[in-house]
């Protein structure tokens, strides 16, 4: 799930889809050259620019790379192993393991340990809650099982939100809580009468509480939320092979999009804007892998497939990772590979300004 919050567009590209724009492997990745894994995070921050966390079986090569010629050379910026990342814009970030936050305002030449402490495990945070920085790394919000941290000055101290709970138990599955500014949250809870969403415009002091009306059955470890404005929300459901949207913070919920192929599962959503991608794989074997990307210009009310095949040898959650930057550029992984998608034609521009 990744959210931009600003996109600065040349005039030839005219937020068109492209459907001969190709998918290339990237022969160079730190994947290949390190004999590692790719995690599932990966993270564009510019046209070239791109983030991605590696596992390797040589410690020395595990971290954190970036590129700033779109994939030609890497530079191991965090030799940490990571669980996630998060960049507000190239200078500031935050990146978790375990019970460590580490924060940078310098584009990773010093890293400042802001967070050591058992209790982010207590609290629920587990290596797939999503940190998220706005205003140059000064806001951050870390999301648990029943409570958010909060930090408002750039890590220096948190504030713990608990969230929303009914009489007879906690709220869980608040790792799909997204933020669209420091003031407008959301989250999906899963409760034994249905699935909710919950929204909040303070910042987490308060919450309204919307149950969702669709016929689509529900997952709760599939109820994955990105929000695209105050009041749309793109969520996954079903046998996380639906994807469902909201224009008015749940009250109703509808369908957009199902994946074509009925073994395959949607593994990520990336939007930007009204741009939105969506890349659903599936696993036979070794020899029987594929990508489908759905790439939409319109919220996905109209979509185009793109189909990267013998994706993956490995059967592994967090393979199928994806972040768009424009509807014609933008960076995959799997655990074994990266790709990017590139219309030369594009003269694009992004920066996350809030």
């Amino acid at each position: 799930m990744k959210i931009a919050t600003s996109l600065i567009i040349g005039l030839c590209m005219l937020a068109s889809l492209n459907v001969n724009a190709q998918w290339y492997p990237n022969t160079t990745s730190p994947i290949l050259q390190h004999t590692g894994f790719g995690n599932s995070n990966i993270q564009v921050l510019g046209k070239d620019t791109v983030l991605m966390g590696l596992y390797s079986q040589n410690p020395q090569n595990t971290g954190l790379y970036r590129t700033t010629d779109n994939g030609s050379t890497w530079q191991l910026i965090l030799n940490f192993w990571l669980e996630q990342f998060q960049f507000n814009n190239y200078n500031h970030g935050i990146c978790r393991s375990g019970s460590f936050l580490q924060y940078t305002s310098n584009a990773g030449l010093i890293w400042d340990t802001i967070w050591q402490s058992t209790s982010l495990k207590h609290a629920g945070i587990g290596s797939d809650s999503t940190i998220y920085t706005l205003h140059n790394g000064n806001y951050s919000f870390i999301p648990g099982s029943y409570l958010m941290l909060k930090s408002i000055n750039a890590g220096l101290s948190w504030d713990t939100i608990f969230l929303p709970e009914t009489s007879s138990n906690k709220i869980g599955f608040a790792a799909s809580l997204n933020v669209y500014s420091e003031d407008s949250l959301a989250f999906l809870a899963y409760r034994p009468l249905g699935t909710y969403v919950y929204t909040s415009s303070d910042g987490g002091l308060s919450w309204q509480e919307n149950l969702i009306n669709c016929n689509v059955p529900w997952i709760a470890e599939y109820n994955i939320l990105d929000i695209v404005n105050d009041s749309t929300y793109l969520i996954i459901g079903g046998n996380s092979d639906t994807l469902m949207r909201t224009t008015n913070k749940g009250l109703t919920v509808s369908a957009v999009y199902t994946s074509p192929d009925p073994s395959a599962k949607i593994t990520d959503v990336s939007v930007v804007g009204e741009f939105v991608a969506v890349a659903c794989t599936t696993f036979t074997n070794a020899n029987d892998s594929t990508l489908l990307i759905a790439r939409s210009n319109d919220i996905m009310q109209t979509y185009i497939h793109d189909t990267i095949r013998n994706y993956s040898q490995f059967s592994c959650t967090g393979i199928g990772a994806i972040d768009l930057l424009t509807p014609n550029y933008g960076w995959t992984s799997s655990y074994e590979q990266l790709y990017f998608l590139d219309d030369c034609n594009i003269q694009a521009s992004y920066s996350y300004q809030l």
